[in-house]
Parts: structure tokens; C-alpha cells; sequence
């Protein structure tokens, strides 16, 4: 368990009012680990949510089964969730997440943060609206990366 003046610190936390914050405080677990921690893998079980509190974590995901090349799929700001597959079946982890730096952040355990989701259906919906907007926000990023990498193409304008 976190303090919730924890949470309060963080935009993402922001929509949430006191008594929800206390049922996820509840469900936080303050970790730090040293630079270069693989903190998941892609494709094993997605078993915690993550928020990132300080440091630089990077996303990865590998190009197939076949060819293990590993390529950039995003990065995670302080504030930020990522794991967001915990919430989401299968419960696998779409990518791997590594930090860059020494990086502290909270981990939610998945299967007591989906019972609270289904228990508290307005937590539930905040938590979704929040996740959407922070993978919006990533999607965005990543769009960018990949236009600036492109090779541009003739366009016909009307």
C-alpha cells in the first residue's frame, strides 16, 4: 500500500476522489529497480499493472517468432501507465518493458485491480478513460516516430 498523496501527484490520478484513490493506494506496491531491469517480457503472463513514478522505462517488442530483432514500440513518461495488457485478455504482455535509468514506480497487482474494476464500476470507467488517454497519447508518439522514419510519398491533391 501507497499513501495517496502518492497518487495525488500525478495527472493521471487527478479524475479520481478520495475514497477511490485510498481502494488503489490499497492496491500499490512502491518498487525501484537499476538501470537496464527488464521489468516484463513480451509475451509472458501480464500479471501487474505499472505507473511510472521517476526514471526512463522503454517499450520493445520483437518483429516475429521467426526474427527475434527487437524494435522501439514506445516510451513511458513519469506519471504514465504502462503493462496496460494486465487489464485486458488475454493477460499477455504485448511488449517488454526495460529501464533506462534507475526508475521507481508502483505496481498494481492485476487480477485484485480487475476484481475492484468489476466491484466499483465508475473506478472501473475512470481507470479505462485514463488508460485510453495515456495509450492515445503513446499511439500519437509512436505515429510521429514512424512519419518522421517514412519516406515520403507523392500525394495528389484535389
Amino acid at each position: 500500500m501507497v499513501a495517496t498523496a502518492l497518487l495525488q501527484r500525478y495527472k493521471f490520478f487527478e479524475v479520481f476522489d478520495a475514497s477511490e484513490l485510498e481502494k488503489l493506494a490499497g492496491l500499490a506496491r512502491d518498487t525501484s529497480v537499476l538501470e537496464n531491469t527488464v521489468i516484463f517480457q513480451e509475451q509472458e503472463m501480464a500479471d501487474m499493472l505499472y505507473f511510472l513514478l521517476d526514471g526512463e522505462v522503454d517499450l520493445y517488442t520483437t518483429v516475429s517468432a521467426t526474427n527475434p530483432t527487437r524494435l522501439f514500440a514506445g516510451e513511458i513518461n513519469p506519471g504514465d501507465p504502462f503493462g496496460v495488457s494486465a487489464l485486458l485478455e488475454p493477460y499477455v504482455y504485448r511488449t517488454s518493458a526495460r529501464a533506462l535509468v534507475v526508475s521507481r514506480f508502483l505496481e498494481m497487482d492485476a487480477e485484485a485491480l480487475r476484481a475492484l474494476m468489476a466491484q466499483d464500476c465508475a473506478l472501473g470507467m475512470k481507470l479505462l478513460r485514463q488508460m485510453m488517454r495515456a495509450t492515445l497519447e503513446r499511439v500519437e508518439v509512436l505515429r510521429l516516430h514512424v512519419a518522421a522514419l517514412s519516406k515520403p510519398r507523392d500525394v495528389e491533391e484535389d
